[in-house]
Order: structure tokens, then sequence, then C-alpha cells
């Protein structure tokens, strides 16, 4: 039931009412000035099959008429419409609709030839289909002018409409009428204003400047023209003012037709419409050969504009150009076609604003056009306006150049038609004003999606200065580019690429300026990263400790051996990969990266990114990817176009390319993001602290695709040189049910048959939230990585080992380097290098001589000398001087010798070889050296086990000296054979001279122990005797002398020995104080070569030395007891060459002494096993034997009082057990350093 709302209104008492009026229901005359009229089936639904109604709606406003205001019109191709001007349908008709009419807002009106002011409506509908009918306001309102339908006749005007036949519905079928329109007031001329002009292909309309249809051709319009706000005039050319139109439609389709406002204005000059011609002009219109039509098919004109101003040029300005693609429309800076091409238009449509000018490098200031057109499609041509101006500077084209300038402007190749395919060009933008930077302000910018422009702030392609990338026709206008303050050149540079596929653009245009260099955005990056892993790098350093050397190994400690380690990536090749859990540690921030793309648009491709390095992934090397909208880098660039679909929906797991899945692909995280709503995507090229590179790819904040209040956040990086890819995730949401909840992270190859994603992240997984995981791809094929240790601080020399975890055992403090090395997927090798080093502490201690088979060894030195002095601290151990007995064996000095343990015959069946280990002298094995495991001294009585094999024979027994022959024995019976030793050796040698002999064992034993040597070689040195008496030896070359004191030498006390040859005497010294003196004959030592030693004999390799010593010094010349007073107390260095106290800070004897007379100075302070240091600079190697324990220095230098109490008693001093202090008689040498505020 249909609802009246009635609203009464009080108005100059009169009462009325609004309703709603539906066709077929209310009929006859309808009185009023207000309602809404709808067709039978209301404003909800369609009108009834079969109806054929009629209603006239007539004015209650004297004076005014109906005025029906349609919102919509849909009527059925079959059924009609009609409206007629007046109380019934005999009045004229003022619109019909039929066809399948879809219009809004169509107002149609009563005219003035309407006495009545009513308006008749009829409709007629068939029993096929219905449609949605129609919607209306009933006003009343003035009548307007009849409008002049399309007709043949003659009309004198300078107001009204003119229509098409059908006014506002479709002109007839088969029509063919010329209509003139002629302005009522003379000298004017009529303007026809089209606010739409709709026509049938098939159908054609036809303007002429003129009276007659014999006239000039103003506009043809067929070819199906769709057109709105167009304006023709008559021309100056034209006396009578007059237009006259012609129309010719055929029996196919009809369409809306045209509407247009008649004015009388001016006459305007004639258009200048393309042909081949020259004209002199600064004003005026040009137009292609259809004018407000089409151009014609075929056409091959040339036409030239000249300015008739001297000194200026020719301005185009045109306000629409449409060329069909392969029709072409070429405009020359100058008056021929041999001139510069300005610009080249070609499959544009709709291009307006575009002005061309005649260039300073164009002396005639001429314009020359050139257009060719082929007979396939015509277009709607071009208009443009005619004036004359100052010359302008001719713009930059994209070339491969470097320009320096401050002006002008920046166009692409084609300036304002079309680039080109396939260039590839950079040019070079570069400030000719110091200190400024460059500014393009971008007025345009079209390209085809695929073509892309680069920008870089700077005057070279550097992939790190990369500001912008454009491409596609949906860039934001306008755009300013500024070089930044990074930029010292204040230049920049761009790259423009376009492929291949036969679309281009309109390309860009951008004016030239000079400013003050920009701020990079605050946000921005450094380009600098961190990553603990990605790159080919080498970390050395203790075991567990990283980089970190091991901790230093105490002068004191046992062993000198220790653990180090190399740590770094082993990597394969790219044929396949291992994928880690790894740390959340991105190596860079993931907003703000140089490079947005994706900006305001979801689900493409990017441009291309330039890799600065090579990417090797999955048995390939690229130099180039694309980065997808939903969280994917592709290297799949045949499938995928930049600016193509970059797909979203799945519903498989990898590997597969089912769906929107990619081959050659990396994908983390692959969803359905939004970018268009929101956030950043983006890309930046950094180099990380290991001094490697890698693309980093970063979504900040993108908003999901189904809810956007979800954000997601990742980055996925691409190592250089290592292949490695890390994919970091800080917050990754289920966008509800959408896509499934889809979301992968992976790789996968070409041809979709490999993939290698973590556990739970693959496509049908279930659905996962996530927050700050992060994944490492690793190439895991056949291996690329080699290590290798050296020891030095290079990678040079031997390889020690190529195991990453090495023990070692430097006897000094030793540098070892570790270099690992990458045979990468080119061919091409890196390395990379990091030293450790094991530090051996040098610091004070003293040596224990164990009176058995410890000592110092150096070569001889003092041969000759006509003057000498040796010193040392020694303190000796509680048994000095007590012999004991030394047992030993060859045993452990050659592998299968035992003690032997019975005599006798071997009872157990064959050989003694299988009876017990031993060895063999026979025909293969001739001669063996035994080692013994000590050097026993001359005259010491060895047993030697003998017995013989199945052939009898002897054996030669030697120890350099004394020879000793066994003859053969009886087999199986083992003999004991003593052999007495005619010199000191560790060494026995066995020499067969027939027949099979069995060496079963080795014994001996001697007595060692009374005096003790402390320093020399035999023309010079210095021992303890058994009774503690301090000893000393000289030969010269008249004798040997010997000196010996009196005083006696305490145990397990500190003391400081001393022996002074001046080429006269020899004087023996305790604590500094003289002791003995003894003539000699000679004047200089002799000149034998035995080896020098401390700590036992050189010369009969005994008189080991038991206890410890400490600070030992030899000078080639006597010192005076001041300058042996003097150091004693102390360390001494080298001051200028001058023999200085380290404690007491004083050149000894005021500067006597020259550093040069010291020739042997073993501090003792790196005393493990090898090399103890001679710091005197005469290079003595000094090599220690057989020391197995050192400590702490002990000796007093100085004395050191590190606690109150008095001065006889030992807890005063720092090793008061040790020292003689608190017993000493006042000595004025003595030094004493008191600490910890002690007195």
């Amino acid at each position: 039931m249909k609802k009246l709302l009635f609203i009464f209104l009080l108005f100059l008492g009169v009462l009325g009412y609004s309703q709603t009026y539906t066709m077929g229901i209310d009929t006859g005359t309808q009185n009023t000035c207000s309602g809404t009229f709808v067709d039978s089936g209301g404003s909800g639904s369609d009108y009834n099959a079969n109806e054929s109604n009629t209603i006239t709606f007539c004015s209650t406003v004297g004076g005014q008429t109906i005025e029906l205001d349609f919102s919509n019109i849909s009527i059925d191709n079959s059924d009609t419409l009609t409206i007629y001007d007046g109380n019934s349908t005999g009045a004229a008709v003022l619109a019909t609709f039929n066809n399948g009419a879809w219009l809004n807002n169509i107002t149609i009106t009563g005219t003035t030839a309407n006495v009545s002011g009513c308006l008749t409506v009829e409709f007629v509908s068939d029993g096929i289909w219905e449609a949605g009918g129609w919607e209306a306001t009933i006003n009343c309102v003035a009548p307007i002018p009849s409008p002049y339908l399309m007709q043949t006749a003659s009309v004198s005007t300078c107001s009204g409409v003119f229509a098409d036949s059908g006014y506002f519905g479709d002109y007839a079928a088969n029509e063919n009428n010329v209509m003139t329109f002629c302005p009522d007031t003379p000298g004017q001329a009529i303007e026809l204003d089209f606010s739409y002009l709709n026509l049938d292909n098939t159908d054609t309309l036809t303007i002429y400047d003129g009276n007659s249809i014999g006239a000039t051709v103003l506009a043809t319009f067929n070819n199906g023209a769709w057109l709105t706000n167009i304006t023709l005039t008559a021309t100056t050319a034209n006396a009578s003012g007059c237009l006259t139109i012609e129309f010719v439609s055929d029996a196919t389709w009809e369409s809306a037709g045209w509407y247009a406002t008649i004015d009388c204005v001016a006459p305007v000059p004639p258009p200048y419409l393309m042909q081949t011609a020259s004209v002199s002009t600064c004003s005026g219109v040009f137009a292609d050969s259809g004018y407000f039509g089409d151009y014609a098919a075929n056409e091959n004109n040339v036409m030239t504009f000249c300015p008739s101003t001297p000194g200026q040029v020719i301005e185009l300005d045109f306000s629409d150009i449409s060329i069909d693609s392969t029709d072409t429309l070429t405009i020359y800076d100058g008056n021929s076609t041999g001139a510069t091409v300005l610009a080249t238009f070609s499959g544009t449509w709709g291009l307006s604003n575009i002005v061309i000018a005649g260039t300073t490098g164009n002396a005639t200031g001429c314009i020359t056009v050139e257009f060719v057109s082929d007979a396939t499609w015509e277009g709607n041509g071009w208009l443009a306006d005619i004036s004359c101006v100052a010359p302008v500077t001719p713009p930059y084209l994209m070339q491969t150049a470097t320009i320096n300038t401050c002006t002008g402007q920046f166009a692409d190749s084609g300036y304002f038609g079309n680039y080109s395919d396939n260039e590839n060009s950079t040019i070079t933008f570069c400030p000719d004003t110091p200190g400024q930077a460059m500014q393009l302000d971008f007025s345009s910018f079209a390209t085809d999606s695929e073509d892309y422009m680069v920008v870089y702030d700077g005057n070279v392609v550097d992939y790190n200065t990369v500001i912008a990338t454009y491409n596609g026709f949906s860039v934001t206008m306008p755009f300013t580019i500024t070089a930044t303050t990074n930029n010292t050149s204040g230049c920049l540079t761009i790259t423009f690429n376009s492929n291949n596929n036969a679309f281009t653009g309109s390309g860009w245009l951008a004016d030239i300026s000079c400013v003050t260099p920009a701020s990079p955005a605050a946000c921005q990056g450094s380009g600098s990263g961190v990553s603990t892993a990605g790159c080919a790098a080498v970390i050395s350093g203790g075991l567990g400790l990283g980089n970190v050397d091991p901790t230093p190994i105490s002068c004191v400690a046992g062993s000198t051996c220790t653990d180090i380690e190399a740590t770094f990536l082993v990597l394969g090749d790219t044929s396949d990969y291992r994928v880690e859990s790894i740390p959340y540690a991105p190596p860079y921030q993931y907003d703000c990266l140089k490079v947005p793309v994706s900006v305001g648009t979801d689900d493409i491709w990017s441009p291309p990114v330039n890799l600065p390095f090579d990417f090797c992934f999955y048995g390939n090397t690229y130099n180039q990817c694309l980065i997808g909208s939903n969280g994917t880098i592709t290297f799949d660039t045949t499938n995928n176009t930049p600016g193509g679909s970059a797909g979203y929906s799945y519903a498989n797991s990898l590997p597969s390319v089912v769906g929107d899945l990619f081959e050659n692909t990396i994908y983390g995280v692959y969803h359905d993001l939004d970018p268009s709503i929101g956030g950043e995507v983006g890309y930046e090229l950094i180099t990380l602290n290991t001094g490697c590179r890698a693309l980093v790819v970063a979504w900040h904040d993108v908003p999901m695709f189904s809810n956007n209040t979800l954000l997601y956040t990742g980055m996925m990086v691409l190592y250089e040189n290592t292949n490695i890819i890390e994919v970091y995730i800080e917050e990754k949401n289920i966008d509800g049910t959408w896509n499934d909840g889809n979301a992968i992270v992976g790789v996968q190859n070409v041809g979709a048959t490999q993939a290698v994603v973590p556990a739970n992240r693959n496509g049908l997984d279930a659905d996962w939230t996530t927050t700050n995981e992060a994944w490492r791809f690793v190439p895991d094929g056949t291996s690329i990585t080699t290590l290798a240790w050296y020891e030095g601080p290079t990678a040079t020399g031997a390889v020690i080992s190529t195991v990453p975890i090495l023990n070692v055992c430097p006897t000094t403090t030793t540098t070892y380097t570790a270099e690992v090395t990458y045979t990468l997927c080119d061919g091409s090798v890196i390395t990379d290098t990091e030293s450790t080093t094991v530090a051996i502490e040098s610091c004070a201690t003293d040596i224990d001589f164990d009176g058995n088979n410890d000592f110092i060894d150096a070569a001889s030195f003092m041969g000759g000398y006509g003057a000498a002095t040796q010193m040392s601290w020694v303190n000796l151990d509680t048994n000095f001087g007590i012999p004991m007995a030394v047992n030993g064996n060859g045993n452990n000095a050659v592998g299968g010798l035992n003690s032997i343990n019975s005599t006798g015959v071997i009872s157990v069946a064959g050989s003694v070889a299988n009876a017990i280990n031993c060895t063999e002298i026979n025909n293969t094995n001739t001669n063996l050296t035994l080692t013994l495991d000590h050097t026993v001294p001359a005259g010491t009585n060895i047993t030697v086990s003998l017995s013989r094999d199945t052939n009898p024979g002897n054996v030669t027994i030697s120890d350099g000296v004394t020879n000793l022959v066994f003859n053969g024995g009886t087999r199986d019976v083992i003999s004991h054979i003593i052999f007495t030793t005619g010199q000191a050796t560790n060494t026995l040698t066995f020499t067969r001279n027939n027949g099979d002999i069995w060496i079963d064992g080795v014994d001996y034993s001697y007595i060692t122990g009374g005096d003790g040597m402390v320093m020399g070689q035999p023309n010079n040195k210095l021992w303890i005797n058994a009774a503690g008496s301090l000893s000393g030896t000289v030969v010269t070359n008249t004798g040997t002398f010997t000196a010996t004191t009196v005083t006696t030498i305490p145990k397990d006390l500190w003391a400081h020995v001393c022996s002074v040859y001046d080429g006269a005497n020899l004087k023996l010294y305790i604590n500094g104080v003289e002791e003995v003196s003894v003539a000699t004959g000679g004047v200089n030592l002799d000149t034998n070569t035995y080896r020098y030693a401390i700590g036992k004999d050189a010369e009969f390799d005994n008189n080991y030395f038991s206890g410890f010593i400490q600070e030992s010094r030899v000078y080639d010349v006597a010192l005076t007891e001041l300058q042996l007073r003097e150091q004693i107390y102390q360390p001494i260095q080298n001051n200028g060459g001058n023999v200085h106290g380290s404690i007491v800070p004083k050149d000894i004897d005021g500067g006597s002494l020259s550093w040069s007379n010291l020739v042997l100075y073993l501090e003792m302070n790196t005393v493990v096993a090898g090399i103890t240091t001679d710091t005197s600079g005469s290079g003595v190697l000094a090599t220690v034997y057989n020391v197995a324990t050192v400590q702490n220095r002990t000796a007093p230098i100085p004395y050191v009082a590190n606690a109150s109490g008095t001065w006889t008693t030992e807890g005063t001093w720092e090793y008061g057990n040790v020292w003689d202090i608190e017993n000493l008689p006042n000595k004025d040498w003595a030094i004493v350093q008191i600490t910890n505020n002690s007195k």
C-alpha cells in the first residue's frame, strides 16, 4: 500500500498538498506544482508488462508550466516513454526514451509555445523484459523557449537550445537533415556550446562555417563520438556569421545525440587545420584536419608556423592531444623536418596543457609540425592556441651525459611525446654554483609499469645513495627531489630503463634549479649495519671466548699449552640450504629505508632492485631482483615483471607453483598485506661491521589486508659473498580467516622442485603468530670452506692445523693466525684472517735447579777475554752438597726396551723377541743409537743386557771414547755386560759386526752431589763446593788458578756471588764483600770453546747445582767494587748506553759502566722449558733444560718491607724467611724499599 505524506501549509489562505503520482494508477489530468512521479512499480520495483498509460500534469500557477526533474530513467529496449509539450499526446514531442535508456539527472520543461502549461506523459511496455522505470519531482517554473530540434530548416536567432531530433531521447533512424543558424544581430557570429555529443559509429554530424553545406567544414563528428564541452564559432572568413549543421543517420543504431546552447559572439579567426602549408602568424588556433571531429585516414602532411613578430618564436598551447597508436604527430624546433625534434606523440589520448615553444637554438623562431596517419583507426586529433613568445631554453632530454646547470627543464627522450622502448641511459646534473645542490621539480611523470627511473644522491651510480625509484602512471604529482648534505658534489644522477614490450608512456617533465642542500630524512639510517655471522669472516681467540685472546699463561705455570679456537661460517654451495633458528638481532632498522616500494599500492612487484654484488641462489647468479608487496623477493624476472601482480592467494605448501606461489623466490613472511592503506615497504643496501654488504628489505607496520588494525613488521637480508639469507619477524598476526590464514617462511628453487622451510612455517601448516623470531638460510651444498692455522701474525708459512680448535704449547708469547677461505659460485676466492695471541707472562722468577740434570746452556763467548766479571743470586737447597745416587736406563728413550727383571734362559717358546719387548740388531737394522734418560759422568758403569738369536754374532758398544765388543752368547740366554763410560755421555751406539743380537735392557747408577756449579765455562767458572764455600777458577795462557772463600754460604737464604778477573787477579765476592783474591800468572783467558752453562759444569757434565739461581750477569770487563755494589740489589737497564739502576734510577757509578760491556744478562723472567731471554742485546741464545719448577722471584732485588715491624723481625720483610737482612751488618749499598706505609 502506498503511503501518502500530507503536508498542510497555510499561505495566503490557500491550502495545498503534495503526493506521489504512479503511472497507471493515477490517470487523466493532475493539477499540481509538487509531488513525485514514478513508474507503475514505484520507487523500489520494475514497472509492469503490457502497459499503455497516459497522464497529464498541469500547472496550478498562472503563467508557469510543469517541469519534471528525473533523478533516473531506466527503460528496456522494446519499451517507450514519451513526453509531450502540452495537454495531450497531440502536442509536440519533447523527449522519447527507449532503446535501453539508462539516464540520470534529466530535466524536461514546458516551452513558451505551450500555452496550457501542461506536460503529457505516455508509457508503453511489452511483455518481454521490464526495467527499473523512473522517478521525477514535479515543479512549476517559467516556460522556456522551444528547443531547435534537428530538422531541415533555417533559423535566425542569438539564443535558445539546439538538440538532436530526439531531444533528451535518442535521435531517429534514417535522418538526413540540414539546419542553418544565422545571427539576428548584425556583425555577430553564431556560437554553439555543446554540453554533450554522442553519436553512433555509422552516423555523422557535420558543421559548416557558413549558411550552406558548401561552406568550409568546421567539424565532423562520427565514429562513435562521445564528447563534452565542445564550442564551435563562425569565423571571420564567414561573412554571413551563420553555421550550417548537416546530420545523417542510418537504420542500425541510434544514440543520445547532442545538446547545445546558441549564442551570438564576435567571429573568431578560422583555425589552421593540419595540411601541407607554411603560415606566418602570432595568433589563432591550430587543429587536426577534422578540427573537433576525428582527423582523416592516410594523412601525410607537414605544416610550418613562423612568427610574424621578429625576435620571437612560435608557441603552441595544446588543450587536447588524442592520437591513435599507429599515427604520429612530430614537432620540430625549426622551419623544416630537418630541425631538432621537440616532441613526438603517438598512442596518446586526452593529453592536456601541453606547451611547446621554439628554443634559443632556433634562429628562425618557427615550429614545424608533421602528421602521418594510417588507414586503421583515427583519433580526435588536437587543438592548440598559437602565440609568439621569447625563445625558451631547450630542455635536457634523457640521455647518457653530465650537465652543469642551475636552470632549464629535464624531460624524457620523447619530451612531450612518448619515450622509446629499450632505453638505458644515465644522466648527471651538477650545480654550476659552488655550494649549491641540484633540485628537480617534477610536474608530470607517467611510464609503463615495467619502465623505471632511479635517482641517486651524487655524481655516480652508487646503490648506497638511491633516493627514490619511480615507475607507472600512479606517481603522486607534483614531487621534488633535492640533493642532500650527504652529497658533497651537490649532483643528482638519474638512470632510466625501458623494456621492449611495445608499451611506453608520456614520460616526465621537471624544472631544474639549484638550492641549499637538503637534510636527509631524520629517521634515515646511517647505511651501516651489524651482523655476527652473515658475512665471510673468521674470529679467533681462546676456546669459547670469541675474538678474545686466551688468558695469559703464568710464567710459573707447569705447562704453556692451551686451546685456541676459530669461529667461522661453514658454507656449502647454493645447490641446497639448511635453515637455522637464530637470535633475534636485526642488522638494521625496519623503517625509513632509503628506497620505498609499493607506495600507496598493493599486490605488485617493485621496479628492479640492482644489487652491487652478485648473489647466488639455488646454483644461479643474479644481480637483480624484485620485491613483492606481500613479503617476497623473487629472482624470476621472466614470469614476474616490475609493476605486475605479486599475488597473494594460495592453498599449497612449498615446493609448489600452484596459485600465487612463485619459483626462484624467497618467502619471508609471504601473506596478504595492504601497503596501500599504510605502513612502509622499502629496501636499502648497507655495509656491515664485518666489511661486507647486504640488501635489507623491510615491511614496517604494514596493515593486514582484511583487518587493517593488525600490523606486520618483518625483514629479509641478503648477504654478499656468503649468499646467506636471513628472515627477521618482529610481529606477525593471523588475519582472521582471510586467505585461510596462510603464511610462508622459506626458499624455493627454479622449477619449484626444491624448497627449504622452517618447521611449522609452510603454507598449509597450522595458522601461527609470533614476535621477535629469526631464521637463517645457509647454503649447504658441497663445501666451499677451508680453514688453515698459521704460527705468526700473518697467514704465511707452513699450515700448522686445519681444525677449528687447536691445542698449542708456545714457549714464548706467540701469535697464531686463522685463515678461512671461500670459493664463491662465480669461481672467485675470498679469504679472511684474524689473529690471536697466547701470552706467556713476563714476570720475575727464580729457577729451581734440582742438582740432577737441570741447567741452562749457551754458546761459548768468553774465550780470550782480558777481563771478566760473573755474578748471580743463589739460594742453596737444604741438602746442597750431600751426595745422592742417580738411577736410570735407556728404556724410555727407544721404543721396545724394558727393564730386565730376571736372568737366565727364557722359558717361553720362540725367540726372545716374542717373550719380551726388545730391539734386534740384524742385517736390516745394523746400527742403533740409544738415548739415556740422564747424562752420565765418565766412569759410570752401565749394565747392558744382551742375547743372541738363531745366528751367532757380535756387536760393538761405544760412547764415542770407549768401545766394547759383545761376542755371541747362548741363544735365548741373557748376558749382562758391564760397560764403563770413557766420557760424560747420554747416548750409546750399537754396531752389528755379524749375526743377530737382541738388546734386552740398559740400566745404570751413579753418584752425584757435592759441588754445585753456578755459572761459567772451563776457562772461567764460579761454583760452590760441598762445604758451602764459594770457588772460582780461571784458565789463562799460563795456567789454571783457583780461589776459594773461607766464608760459607748459608742454605735456604739468598746470597749474591761474584767473581772478578782483571787480568792479574781473581777476586771472589759474597753479598758485595770481597772474600778472597788470588794472583794469576797470565793476562787473557784461555780460548777454549766449551759451551757456557748455568747450573752445571759444561766441561764434565757434572756438578749440577741444587737450589735457585736468579739475575745472572756477565761483563767483559772487571767491575770495580762500587760498580758491583750499586747493581747487586736491583735489576738494571740500558740508559743511553750506560748501565742504569731500575730501582734507584741512576747510572751505575755515575755512568762509568757501559752497557756494551754487558755480554750476558739473564733475568730468568720466562723460564718454562724453552728459551730464557738474554736482555743484554748480545744475542746469546740461552736454552733451559730439564727444569720442572719455577717460583715467583724471592731474591732481594731489592729488600722490600711491606709491613710495620722491627728490622730484625722476619714478618717485616716480604720474603724475610729467605733473606738475611734481619741479621745483616750495616751495608751502605743495600737497597731497601718500603711499601704500605710500613716503617
